[in-house]
């Protein structure tokens, strides 16, 4: 088990570089063509409200997952069967009810 932990590492570190070197690469064309630095800056910046429903879908889901999943190690007797279905089981109602809180965040705007 703690032998993928290096390549999923590694993967990581290697992802992250070529994002942030993309990223870069982009902000550096967009000053060469007249943008001023701070507007490129500006330009990769996103509000923090547009990630409040995806913040409180994982918040939820996780949350729901975790809660499952001790009850499940707490209730199976040592099989692992059912903690597996608690946390499907939590996970999918997490999402049912993210989405009548992001349905009502919806109406409201």
């Amino acid at each position: 088990m703690e032998d993928i932990f290096v390549p999923l590492g590694l993967f990581g570190i290697v992802a992250y570089l070529v994002i942030r070197l993309s990223d870069n690469k982009l902000r550096r064309y967009l000053v060469d063509k007249g943008l001023s630095p701070e507007s490129a800056q500006e330009f990769f910046r996103k509000p923090v409200q547009d990630n409040v429903p995806s913040s409180l879908k994982w918040g939820l889901v996780l949350t729901a997952v975790g809660g499952a999943a001790l009850m499940g190690f707490s209730m199976a007797d040592g099989r692992d069967e059912y903690t597996i279905i608690f946390m499907l089981l939590g996970a999918g109602i997490a999402l049912i009810v993210y989405y009548f809180i992001a349905a009502q965040l919806a109406k409201k705007e």
